[in-house]
């Protein structure tokens, strides 16, 4: 049933065959939290980087206002067969690389992007595609906008800070491994 994604052991095999996957196991409830609580109730318009199967793309719609629209970037072809699964027509699913679409976010089709929530694995990224990643997510936010990012490592708290001025920042314990969520807001104009 595509509606409730992939079990756990489905996840882990496809995480194996993919090692750019950068998780092992579904995001625990407790991280789907932090990272939906995260999300300001006025944002409409959003991007997901690296949802895998859906686990929390589905929080984020059912908290998504109903002209709301999100678009999910999903590389692995596994994953994005899953995310196809979820029918929600405020649902658009991207197949491709985030490092190579973030530049083109504003082609994305949503008139503006309030936030973007990530799970791309930073630590497997060179130093200056992790820049680049921050850089143009900041660039293509409307301004008030947030840039959540939930990692196993807090690598990205810094790159964070050097492009938003609000950055704060959460742990998931319950998550196997633990999940450091980093929130950032850019700048109101």
């Amino acid at each position: 049933d595509c509606e409730r994604g992939m079990n756990g052991i489905e996840f882990l095999k496809t995480a194996l065959r993919d090692h750019r996957i950068g998780a092992l196991t579904k995001s625990s409830s407790q991280t789907i939290e932090r990272v939906v609580d995260a999300i300001p109730r006025s944002c409409s318009y959003l991007v997901e980087y690296g949802p895998g199967e859906g686990t929390v793309t589905r929080a984020i719609l059912d908290r998504l206002p109903r002209d709301g629209r999100l678009v999910a970037i999903e590389r692995n072809a596994t994953l994005f067969s899953a995310l196809q699964g979820l029918h929600d027509q405020r649902l658009s699913v991207v197949h491709g690389d985030v490092l190579e679409i973030v530049h083109r976010l504003r082609e994305l089709p949503l008139p503006r992007i309030d936030a973007v929530v990530s799970c791309v694995p930073c630590t497997l990224l060179q130093p200056h595609e992790r820049e680049h990643l921050v850089r143009e997510t900041h660039r293509a936010l409307t301004p008030g906008g947030v840039f959540i990012v939930y990692q196993y490592s807090p690598l990205m708290y810094r790159l964070l800070r050097k492009y938003f001025d609000n950055v704060r920042f959460s742990f998931a314990p319950l998550n196997f491994p633990p999940y450091f969520v980093m929130t950032a807001v850019k700048r109101g104009e």
